[in-house]
């Protein structure tokens, strides 16, 4: 029983040790975190600078492109020959 007792303290601490973080994962996981801060921050601006963007464009479409053009003035539909009555001969 004690040696079953000694066998389960060992396996604890075993896997207690194993389980635990090493400074290797800390550091990475640190400098992804990091990373992603950062990324979140460029993700923020670009959308800022769609925005504005999408402004722009949406001004200079309707400066430029959204008038249509003056209509042209429609002929008159050509008029037919007149024609003349038979004559007789």
């Amino acid at each position: 029983m004690k040696k079953l007792a000694a066998l389960c303290l060992i396996a604890a601490i075993f896997l207690v040790l194993s389980c635990q973080e090493s400074a290797q994962v800390k550091a990475e996981r640190e400098k992804m975190a990091e990373q992603i801060k950062a990324l979140e921050g460029k993700v923020t601006e670009l959308g800022a600078k769609v925005e504005q963007l999408t402004a722009d464009y949406t001004k200079h479409y309707e400066e430029f492109h959204a008038k249509k053009a003056p209509a042209k003035p429609e002929k008159p539909a050509p008029k037919a020959p007149a024609v003349k009555p038979p004559t007789r001969k």
